[in-house]
């Protein structure tokens, strides 16, 4: 999570390059872990991995109302589709974040990212998918977020991530 925060925070300021560093299990933030000589996805992998797919257009700034520790991001990219980032950092509290959207946009969908526990370094799963050992990766669940009266409600339990996707409708 931190590293998917920073980056989009980075994003917002203009930043457009950021190398991580690590040596395969001799310290740093390597975003590939090697175990004995099989490599696999590091935690900070998923959080660029959320990073690549929601950092797509122009970014829109957002204005967030939450007491907890919570941040979000919004782009949107050329043909109106909107991406919209929420990142729970809460050891506790699910967030339910009401989002006023343009006309247009009938429904959105919802990878989230997850982890067994704060200090997991496998079974995480983004869209309800690991990566592969062969470095592939593709999403086995999408939620549906519903939109009533030009607004969706977005649900991120604690610890976790949240990358909605609208689309407009044809014709608009």
């Amino acid at each position: 999570l931190w590293l998917a925060d920073t980056l989009y925070s980075f994003a917002n300021m203009g930043i457009t390059g950021v190398n991580l560093h690590g040596g395969f299990g001799v310290g740093g933030y390597t975003p590939i872990d090697d175990r004995g000589g099989v490599f696999s996805a590091a935690p900070e992998y998923y959080g660029a991995l959320l990073y690549h797919l929601g950092a797509v257009g122009h970014t829109i700034p957002v204005t967030l109302q939450s007491t907890h520790n919570v941040s979000a991001y919004a782009g949107r990219s050329t043909e109106g589709t909107l991406r919209i980032t929420i990142i729970n950092r809460s050891l506790s509290h699910t967030e339910r974040i009401a989002v006023a959207l343009p006309a247009g946009y009938s429904s959105g969908r919802s990878l989230v990212l997850q982890a067994r526990a704060l200090t997991s370094k496998t079974r995480i799963t983004l869209g309800g998918s690991s990566v592969s050992a062969d470095g592939s990766w593709k999403p086995m669940q999408a939620g549906v977020v519903r939109i009533e009266h030009g607004r969706a409600l977005i649900v991120v339990k604690p610890l976790s991530a949240a990358l909605v996707t609208f689309r407009r409708k044809l014709g608009r």
